[in-house]
């Protein structure tokens, strides 16, 4: 017997033991960060879209004041420098209603009736007296291709496809406005 009171046996025994504990302690020490980066990845993944859905909302079109060094350069602006029309037909129970950037046109061109082109007395749309709009509106914006459609929600699709090839083509199959843009609401 030694003076710490083990065998030698005994000591073989706890040194065999105590290397066994620290083969396993090491195994169990070590942190497993795969799964604290799945959860990140994870979270990284929904942040990401979540902003870029966000950042597609707040989209404004602002026309921005000039400066020019002389009177003479701001007497001879061209069709480029003519803001765009923003044309935006509205497609209601009552008929079609006409936009462009400088204000509603009214039926007639009396203020205050709308809509622009309203329904014919037998019930069904215009879609004769909107082209005739349209005409007009393109004479007077030629280089003009964009419109935006919007109509209310319980409007038939088969009138919102009648507006779009209205805009699209006039009645002698020139293009109109062949870039129909949909306007939300429309399902």
């Amino acid at each position: 017997m030694s003076s710490t009171g083990l065998t030698i046996r005994g000591r073989r025994k706890l040194h065999a033991e105590r290397e066994r504990l620290e083969e396993e302690g090491e195994e169990t020490t070590e942190l497993n960060l795969v799964p604290y980066l799945d959860i990140v990845t994870n979270i990284l993944m929904f942040l990401i879209v979540t902003i870029t859905t966000m950042l597609t909302v707040g989209n404004i079109e602002v026309l921005v004041p000039e400066y020019s060094q002389s009177a003479s350069v701001s007497q001879k602006k061209s069709d480029k420098d003519k803001p765009p029309l923003n044309l935006t037909v509205t497609i209601t129970g009552k008929g079609f209603t006409v936009a462009t950037s400088t204000g509603v046109l009214y039926e007639n061109n009396i203020p205050d009736k709308l809509p622009t082109v309203p329904r014919a007395s037998s019930g069904k749309f215009d879609f004769d007296g909107l082209q005739k709009v349209l005409v007009n509106l393109k004479r007077q914006n030629d280089k003009e291709q964009q419109a935006i459609l919007a109509a209310n929600p319980d409007i038939q699709y088969e009138t919102i496809i009648g507006v779009m090839d209205v805009l699209r083509a006039g009645p002698d199959l020139k293009p109109l406005f062949p870039m129909v843009l949909f306007s939300t609401g429309i399902q």
